[in-house]
């Protein structure tokens, strides 16, 4: 009888399988990712990524550049939100607590550019990024000369590790050297009391005295201030 009862648990894995030990990603996202890795490419998305927050499992696929916005779906496929990205940096106002509440990053995909670059939960022993401006690009700058030395809207302070803005504040993520006098930089910025992240991408005049911000369509101009 104990030889027949071994036999029957065998023919019954035979039969069932294994029990699954790893979360598989949904069909409908890994067709998004296939479509993702057979096209050329023009300003793929930094990465995909799941997350479990308020007690569900979501999956985020960063913004494309620029002034665009993530989307955050469930695991149906549904759209539930962009948490940031857009003008502002900080999505479409439907899910502002997103990024301070998710949990349990994994990456699910990256282009191949960026498999070094930042995530905001990488673990410590991970592969770094280059975190530092470059020194040309740091100092005061501002909309017009009489704004600087003073609080103002155009206001941009550059450092080694930090963009700030007049209402926010950008901790930098990464650094990606683009050209010569153009960077792009993956920001963690607060204000507000929210916390999003952003890609700004700036360059700078020939003669250093001017900084260009390629974000938006406005390419807002602002000149360095002597102070």
């Amino acid at each position: 009888m104990k030889q027949l009862g071994i036999a029957l648990l065998v023919l019954s894995l035979g039969c069932h399988g294994a029990p699954k030990s790893a979360e598989q990603t949904p069909d409908w996202l890994a067709a998004r990712i296939k479509g993702l890795e057979d096209s050329s490419g023009v300003n793929p998305p930094e990465l995909v990524a799941s997350y479990s927050y308020q007690g569900h499992t979501v999956y985020y696929v960063a913004p494309r550049c620029c002034d665009q916005y993530s989307v955050l779906y469930d695991s149906s496929g549904a759209e539930l939100c962009a948490p940031d990205g857009g003008i502002t940096g900080r999505g479409d106002g439907r899910c502002p607590e997103f990024v301070a509440q998710r949990t349990n990053e994994k990456i699910l995909w990256r282009p191949p550019a960026a498999k070094g670059a930042a995530s905001l939960t990488a673990a410590p022993d991970s592969a770094q990024p280059d975190t530092t401006i470059p020194e040309q690009f740091r100092g005061r700058w501002a909309g017009r000369p009489t704004e600087c030395g003073r609080a103002a809207e155009s206001s941009l302070r550059v450092t080694a590790d930090s963009v700030n803005f007049y209402a926010s504040r950008g901790r930098v993520l990464a650094v990606d050297v683009m050209k010569d006098r153009e960077i792009e930089v993956l920001l963690e910025s607060s204000g507000e009391g929210q916390v999003w992240r952003q890609t700004r991408r700036f360059k700078l005049s020939e003669d250093g005295r001017s900084l260009t911000d390629l974000t938006t369509e406005g390419h807002v101009v602002r000149g360095r201030c002597n102070v």
